[in-house]
């Protein structure tokens, strides 16, 4: 057992707690708890491309992670995150914030912990405040070196600078128009009187809106030409 440099995720289930409150959910919170390990399944290591990603569940947490040096290993991770992300909202109305470190963890199938960890968590904890998952700059050029040069060419797009300095994830990147209005509608049936929970999924309405104009946008162009 020792460290070896990681591509860590950290993310937590906003709203998990209240699911877990509700004796009806059982069978939702089983889902989700079990999507680590399912994904872990040689079949859809196969069709998602995701060999060397390690998941584990941590109550409302997720952690993935993958080594430094692993072909594509930053490709993994963002295709991931974008998929829990879209079938939380769409599935189960619920929204992921979370952090990506590059730093020294040990992680096997049972077990997960050292400093990168600690490290993705304060970025979740501490930085990301919305549903965001969030990236320190030269992290993710250490992360993307792995990549074929033009798979850095698009994660340079797919992760994008936010206000604070910290790159953000879009998780909506490679998204289709029907799959965003779904998520949109999701969004509007969450709404509630708690306000700092309002301003989280006012925070994402807004993003997913950005993205709907932007398709609406592309197709006009393509439209056009």
């Amino acid at each position: 057992m020792r460290y070896e440099e990681r591509i860590i995720a950290f993310i937590d289930i906003l709203g998990f707690k209240n699911l877990v409150n509700d004796e009806f959910k059982c069978e939702d919170i089983g889902a989700i708890l079990k999507l680590p390990y399912l994904l872990r399944q040689d079949y859809v290591v196969k069709m998602l491309k995701i060999k060397g990603v390690m998941m584990t569940s941590i109550s409302d947490s997720l952690v993935l992670s993958i080594r430094l040096k692993e072909s594509g290993a930053m490709n993994k991770i963002t295709k991931l995150l974008s998929v829990f992300t879209q079938v939380l909202l769409s599935q189960y109305n619920l929204l992921l914030r979370g952090g990506i470190a590059v730093g020294k963890i040990y992680h096997d199938n049972e077990i997960v912990y050292g400093p990168g960890l600690v490290k993705a968590y304060e970025l979740e904890n501490k930085i990301a405040v919305y549903p965001r998952i969030v990236m320190e700059l030269s992290d993710f050029e250490s992360a993307i070196r792995s990549c074929s040069p033009f798979s850095q060419s698009t994660l340079r797009e797919v992760f994008v600078p936010d206000n604070d300095s910290f790159l953000m994830l879009d998780c909506f990147y490679y998204t289709n128009q029907p799959t965003l209005e779904l998520c949109r509608c999701k969004l509007e049936q969450m709404k509630t009187s708690d306000l700092r929970a309002q301003q989280k999924i006012n925070w994402m309405i807004a993003m997913i809106d950005r993205k709907l104009k932007e398709k609406a946008i592309s197709s006009w162009i393509i439209k056009y030409e």
